[in-house]
């Protein structure tokens, strides 16, 4: 498969698995509250990635945990006020697909 092909397949991968959150998330919150739920989505994937890239852990430096600090502050926000979006301000169906 040439390089532009899975490039456009990853992004409509990727698109899919964007939408198919947003009636997942509504789901979830049903029964917890909405800080709740997106610290332990967090706390999963981070203790998923550290396993995965375990060895690279060791290379971080004071410059790059700024960096990753920078770029984790904005990305916190944004991802807040869109599961608030979500859960006050749509009307996100629960989609079962057998």
């Amino acid at each position: 498969m040439e390089k532009k092909n899975w490039y456009s397949l990853l992004l409509i991968l990727g698109t899919a698995f964007w939408g198919i959150s947003f009636p997942v998330t509504k789901m979830s919150i049903g029964n917890i509250s909405q800080s709740t739920f997106l610290f332990y989505r967090f706390f999963f994937a981070s203790i998923l990635i550290g396993l995965f890239f375990h060895k690279q852990l060791k290379n971080i430096n004071m410059s790059s945990l700024k960096a990753g600090i920078g770029l984790a502050i904005p990305l916190t926000f944004g991802i807040h006020f869109q599961t608030l979006g979500i859960v006050k301000h749509t009307s996100a169906r629960e989609i079962i697909v057998l």
